[in-house]
């Protein structure tokens, strides 16, 4: 009977065992619960997250062509060494460009711009980044001139060149620019319109127009430009001048001379090798 009993209970014990290892049903949340779940974000898809995951990256600037001697020095914490310019390379943010007497450099900023060097000058390219298809660029022009070319078919394109004097906007506009310390800033446009500013002051340069360190407008500098000015800040003849040598090959222009109708004509200045100060990156003397 004893034996019975045990047998008995044991049965018991083991058809229970599943029931107890068993782990609780899950328990329907309540509303209350429901309604303070905070739902989880919903991942970004298509264009947005390819947009959210795109941050600006710095443009290849190459160095198509050099003409004669010209350096290169990357700064790194302010300091870096000189070093040949070569046709091919690329060049990073913060790289100074020094060009000799007879000398010409043509640096292309991806599909962007065009950007040629012209002798005697020293620049910087202190900023130069894409961001989808926008681009950012700027230079440090210290002394000397340039001639740049920007597109803006392909995207917007935010195209600066500082001075010591004043900061020149390009989008879209060819046009040339050139500063020294004792003929001050010229800058002539092209094609597009040219902006530049300094402070409060500012001024648009179209297309055959030009203007000074002094902001003057371009009807004030055609009345006051009587003979062809050869030995300008870029080294060459502007458009008015070579036509005005077409039309009137007698004239009293000489190169390198303004002539008057008193007297044989003024010796006009090239740029010096330096000129004191700098844009809004520092390029050293």
């Amino acid at each position: 009977m004893t034996l019975a009993r045990h047998v008995l209970a044991t049965m018991v014990l083991l058809s229970a065992m599943p029931l107890l290892a068993a782990p609780p049903a899950s328990q329907p949340a309540t509303k209350e619960a429901q309604s303070t779940a905070v739902p989880a974000p919903a991942a970004p898809k298509g264009d947005a997250a390819a947009k959210a995951a795109e941050s600006p990256a710095p443009m290849k600037v190459t160095v198509v062509s050099v003409t004669g001697a010209a350096e290169k020095m990357t700064l790194v914490d302010g300091k870096g060494k000189w070093e040949p310019l070569k046709a091919g390379e690329q060049l990073d943010e913060l790289t100074v460009i020094r060009t000799g007497l007879s000398t010409t450099v043509a640096l292309k900023f991806e599909d962007r711009a065009e950007v040629t060097i012209n002798n005697a000058t020293k620049i910087g390219i202190g900023q130069c980044r894409r961001q989808g298809a926008a681009v950012k660029a700027q230079l440090g022009l210290k002394y000397g001139s340039v001639h740049a070319d920007v597109e803006k078919a392909r995207g917007p394109t935010d195209f600066k060149i500082a001075t010591p004097v004043a900061v020149a906007s390009v989008r879209g506009t060819s046009g040339n620019l050139g500063f020294s310390g004792d003929l001050g800033l010229k800058m002539e446009g092209n094609s597009g319109t040219w902006a530049l500013a300094s402070g409060t002051r500012s001024i648009h340069i179209n297309p055959g127009e030009w203007t000074n360190s002094d902001f003057t407008a371009p009807i004030e500098l055609r009345q006051e430009q009587r003979d062809p000015h050869m030995g300008d800040v870029f080294g060459g003849l502007t458009f008015d001048e070579q036509r005005n040598l077409r039309d009137n090959g007698g004239g009293r222009g000489i190169l390198g001379f303004t002539g008057s109708s008193t007297d044989s004509g003024s010796v006009v200045p090239s740029p010096p090798p330096a000129v004191p100060g700098g844009g809004d990156i520092n390029i050293g003397d």
